[in-house]
């Protein structure tokens, strides 16, 4: 469960999209330790058109969460998430109203987030563009997704050589791409609780590729087509990240990491004219660009200890003799990461 909040919008907040998309991992019981703080999640979205006399603050929303609920807002609105203390993996599908008339939907996924994780995501919904005979629309493909996955580097030879397969998902518009990694483990080769950290990148923000094309077989629409483009892509500032510190707690006699995806999706888009009376003369692209987002999430994967299986325990282990943790001493993102192979 999580509560739900609006804020008034003081200013425009450049971390448009993560639309549809964010990696799906099944978390198991990773702990974050040394904090109470509830999880947080802030969904800025921003409604855009091409339409010359487009008025913002005439749109209105309903939103339905995954949990079941439902909410409505009205021009650029932010919500806000807490968790109890963390919050559970899920989305919010925002379905924009203008002018009386239902124009367009998006999907927001999010992750599991864990005590003391804050996220910021931004959506931003572009409304179809009415130009007299014909409604001018983006329309998204399916993405060609790629992944590189990380996790944490051993020192002082305390690495593990075998690598473990792990299934690493990401999901675009309700469907899953899945990816098979493998990645060499740490050890924890003593009876002992261990703690570690974990920083890693959590992405925000839509790119574009630049790579924008008029394909329709006559000029007619080619002044529509680059208004509707430039109005689907100005508020885009990039790809952005924030680093994302995780702390947990591993087992004793336990190999472990943390698997930790960075997605690259690239997006095909395009241009759509579709006519407005009862003699279509065309409904099909005009032009064609691509947008890219990027992605990641991580998790705290461990196994028994191969050379010391009969003294693994899930969870279990002693703590020193003053009551703490071992302290890890493995190099993640600025001290070394590793790559999956």
């Amino acid at each position: 469960m999580f509560n739900i909040y609006f804020k008034e919008m003081k200013k425009f907040i450049s971390l448009i999209a993560l639309v549809g998309v964010f990696a799906a991992c099944e978390p198991e019981n990773l702990q974050t330790a040394f904090t109470v703080n509830n999880a947080t999640a802030t969904i800025t979205v921003t409604p855009a058109s091409a339409d010359p006399n487009f008025n913002a603050a005439a749109v209105t929303y309903d939103y339905e969460w995954s949990t079941g609920d439902t909410a409505k807002g009205v021009g650029n609105t932010t919500m806000e998430i807490s968790g109890d203390p963390a919050i559970e993996a899920g989305y919010v599908k925002v379905t924009a109203y203008y002018e009386g008339a239902k124009s367009a939907t998006e999907m927001v996924s999010f992750p599991k987030l864990y005590a003391g994780m804050n996220v910021a995501l931004s959506v931003t919904v572009f409304l179809p563009y009415n130009a007299g005979d014909y409604t001018l629309s983006v329309k998204k493909g399916e993405p060609n997704v790629d992944v590189e996955v990380y996790g944490l580097q051993a020192t002082h030879n305390h690495g593990y050589g075998t690598p473990v397969e792990f299934t690493v998902k990401c999901t675009y518009d309700e469907k899953e791409y899945s990816f098979k990694k493998n990645l060499k483990m740490v050890e924890n080769a003593s009876e002992f609780l261990l703690e570690d950290t974990y920083t890693w990148k959590v992405y925000s923000g839509t790119e574009n590729c630049g790579d924008y094309k008029y394909v329709y077989k006559t000029d007619d629409f080619k002044q529509l087509a680059q208004l509707t483009y430039e109005g689907y892509v100005k508020n885009f500032k990039g790809i952005n990240y924030i680093s994302q510190s995780m702390d947990f707690v591993v087992s004793a006699w336990a190999l472990y990491n943390v698997v930790n995806p960075e997605f690259t999706l690239t997006i095909p888009c395009s241009v759509i004219a579709t006519p407005n009376g009862n003699d279509p003369k065309i409904n099909v692209p005009i032009a064609t660009f691509s947008i890219k987002e990027k992605i990641s999430s991580a998790k705290k994967e461990e196994v028994a200890h191969p050379d010391h299986a009969s003294h693994y325990d899930k969870g279990h282990g002693h703590y020193t003799h003053d009551g703490h943790y071992v302290h890890g001493d493995n190099n993640n993102a600025g001290g070394g990461i590793i790559a999956a192979e």
